[in-house]
């Protein structure tokens, strides 16, 4: 796993948005304006009342050197108890040629009604728990002039609604580090019935194509064992009156 970190660094920290949780918002997360991949491109706000648990599946593709596409892929499950209580994985990034489940990696765990967040690692066998209010994530660019955004309709996914939305933001030739201006791209295919993006893409000319697709979305209230930390790891607390000022 070490080896293949510089290559995909990247997109580990864009896979391990997937674990973040949020408040509920009708609307599609904002852009992120920085060079790397948006956060929170997949996000599980902690609403109560709309239980669920699914797979999502991640696919980078990127242009080399030499021309060729290097393409890896992982999968994250994801789920949300009646209570609001969200659940999200982070496994290992594999080559496209690569067969079975990625290696789990992490997990968190919030939790609406104390504000706990629980993470855990498993190679080291150790919990964390803290405090902490959900924040939205990523600056907002919706009254940038550089940005454009459009309505793509209602498709199907999963048997649901959603609504897509194409945002492309501009980036100018003195700022993409290019010599050239660029467009970013990102489509969010937004469930108001589950309030959740069920599919996202983002293409950046300087990273490639990044794709996350809801998929094995099952309505039932998912299993209780997905919101505590498996027996054998030690818990750090990290709690603290401060943790909840504002």
């Amino acid at each position: 796993m070490t080896r293949n970190l510089p290559m995909s660094f990247a997109f580990l920290m864009c896979c391990s948005s997937l674990l973040a949780a949020q408040e509920p918002s009708s609307e599609a997360p904002p852009l992120s304006l920085n060079s790397f991949v948006s956060t929170h491109l997949i996000y599980v706000p902690p609403v109560p009342g709309a239980p669920f648990s699914a797979e999502v599946q991640v696919k980078s593709q990127r242009m080399l050197q030499d021309g060729s596409v290097e393409t890896l892929h992982t999968m994250n499950s994801i789920a949300r108890d009646s209570r609001g209580r969200t659940h999200g994985e982070n496994r290992s990034v594999m080559p496209e040629s690569s067969q079975g489940d990625p290696p789990l990696v992490e997990v968190s765990i919030f939790d609406p009604e104390t504000h706990l967040r629980t993470h855990y690692e498993v190679r080291t066998k150790v919990a964390n728990q803290s405090v902490s209010r959900d924040p939205h994530g990523g600056p907002d660019a919706s009254n940038s002039p550089a940005l454009k955004v459009e309505d793509l309709g209602v498709k199907d996914i999963e048997g649901l609604d959603a609504r897509g939305t194409r945002r492309t933001f501009t980036i100018s030739a003195a700022a993409s580090g290019t010599g050239a201006p660029l467009e970013v791209v990102d489509e969010y295919w937004y469930s108001e019935d589950l309030h959740l993006n069920l599919l996202v893409s983002h293409r950046d000319p300087r990273l490639g194509v990044r794709t996350f697709t809801v998929t094995h979305l099952n309505r039932e209230e998912p299993p209780e064992s997905l919101f505590e930390v498996p027996v054998g790891y030690t818990m750090l607390d990290s709690t603290s009156s401060a943790s909840l000022a504002k």
